[in-house]
């Protein structure tokens, strides 16, 4: 499968970790070289998840703010120049959407944003992209969302089971997100759906392209929706669209 970089996006308690979590079992990946990097305490409680192991830089890394992720990053960078190779298989940040409030956070310790600082806040966060995607084979990146149309006109994901998601944004500040949602290769929403019975169901769906201007490049034919969504559901997926 050809390297696979792509934001998911959700309301809270969507799916969104069971998903990035999926990566441990995947058959297309060595557990041994997958890093879930945890800045939201979204993996606390969950179970069977490999403790963070600092030498092959691997397991579910919790971090407090920016500057521990710059530099496990930079670490793994150093790793990658002495071995001649990408030392992950894939990086999962869960979330980019409280990376980014903690950047603006950082930045405005001594003031107000400004020009310059909406510029630096930019350079910082695409060169934590870009150096994900330098050390790893496959990045998977986990944001919240929020609903961009009519208060009125908002869908219950309880009950609706073909969301409009064009009108769902993932929340990202400044000129950064742009430039985010088109690099990726997927840009994908997940809900959970509840029956009457109250059995819950769990899907991601792809963002419409007509919409937001974003090439899912990997994932762009049917399906469009994938029921409980996992990492090798969807590469199955991308395997048989290359197929075709």
């Amino acid at each position: 499968m050809k390297r696979l970089f792509m934001a998911t996006m959700g309301l809270p308690k969507a799916g969104k970790t069971t998903f990035g979590m999926s990566a441990f079992t995947s058959d297309h990946l060595d557990p041994d070289r997958v890093v879930y990097i945890d800045n939201h305490n979204s993996t606390a409680g969950a179970e069977g998840l490999p403790e963070y192991n600092r030498k092959s830089g691997s397991g579910v890394l919790e971090v407090e703010n920016v500057t521990q992720i710059a530099e496990y990053l930079v670490e793994m960078e150093r790793k990658m120049a002495r071995t001649g190779k990408r030392p992950l298989d894939c990086v999962i940040l869960d979330d980019i959407t409280e990376l980014s409030a903690l950047s603006i956070a950082h930045l405005t310790e001594d003031g107000p944003m400004n020009m310059v600082k909406w510029g630096q806040h930019k350079i910082f966060m695409s060169n934590l992209y870009r150096k994900v995607k330098n050390v790893s084979e496959h990045g998977l990146f986990i944001g919240r969302c929020e609903w961009q149309g009519s208060p009125d006109e908002q869908p219950d994901p309880t009950s609706v089971g073909d969301l409009r998601t064009q009108e769902m944004q993932i929340i990202l500040e400044g000129s950064f997100k742009n430039w985010f949602i088109y690099d990726v290769a997927i840009l994908a929403y997940q809900y959970k759906q509840v029956s009457g019975s109250g059995r819950a169901k769990f899907y991601m769906q792809l963002q419409r392209t007509d919409d937001v201007r974003v090439e899912n490049r990997l994932w762009s034919g049917d399906p469009r929706k994938l029921e409980a969504p996992s990492f090798d559901g969807l590469c199955e997926v991308i395997n048989k669209q290359e197929e075709e």
